[in-house]
């Protein structure tokens, strides 16, 4: 499971890290960096729609259901399981055509300890931008654009954490991924990043509530077990 991510880089930023031309669907003043990001608020996104390779600023959240006289939704999901997501019908249409990647920094889990949860922010090295695989489509016909975060098994030792990661792209290979004229027949396989190193760490307990958002969220709790994953 992913619930909770960091986007603690600014736009500029993010533009020169896809290196290429790009179209900018964000206007400035909807931007934000945000430690503690979850299901229901924006996070900048790539895609490509018409073959023009964009980046936007999405929901966090597939409909369900979309009332448009109630402008209100109901979120179906904010996960999707790379190994049933060619099986079910709610995601396999998106990911023939509408795939993407959901631009973060690292994600925050949690993990039993001593009868509680406890958080660990899981993140790429000094915190460096970190695609996660996503699906994306619109609340409604031509209404906001919304995604989903592709889940899988976790790498080793992060298995300790919790049982499940997102699906994390190779930053060589995003462009393929979010090529919809290409299907991705095996891609855990073809896409997931296996070997790029993901650090992890506690965190303070005010991450635990989602509207606790401020940069002592990504601070290290300083604790005897600390590591890599790799």
């Amino acid at each position: 499971m992913c619930c909770r991510c960091v986007q603690a880089k600014p736009l500029e930023e993010i533009i020169k890290w896809w290196g290429e031309k790009i179209k900018v669907l964000i206007n400035i003043s909807e931007f934000r960096i945000s430690y503690n990001v979850s299901p229901g608020q924006k996070l900048p996104v790539v895609f490509t729609q018409n073959g023009v390779i964009s980046l936007s600023l999405m929901k966090w959240g597939l409909p369900a259901v979309f009332n448009v006289k109630e402008k209100d939704h109901d979120v179906v999901s904010y996960n999707a399981r790379i190994e049933t997501i060619l099986q079910k019908r709610t995601f396999s249409q998106l990911m023939r055509s509408q795939r993407c990647a959901v631009l973060c920094n690292g994600y925050y889990e949690w993990k039993k300890e001593n009868g509680k949860s406890v958080p660990f922010l899981i993140h790429s090295p000094g915190m460096q931008i970190m695609p996660l695989g996503g699906l994306w489509t619109e609340e409604s016909p031509g209404g906001a654009l919304c995604f989903t975060v592709i889940t899988k098994n976790p790498r080793r030792n992060l298995a300790d954490i919790h049982d499940r990661m997102p699906f994390v792209v190779a930053q060589d290979k995003v462009d393929k991924w979010i090529d919809g004229r290409y299907f991705p027949v095996n891609p855990e396989d073809e896409f997931a990043d296996h070997k790029g190193p993901l650090e992890f760490h506690h965190v303070s307990m005010n991450v635990n509530s989602s509207r606790y958002d401020a940069p002592d969220c990504i601070e290290k709790i300083e604790v005897p077990e600390q590591g890599e994953l790799f």
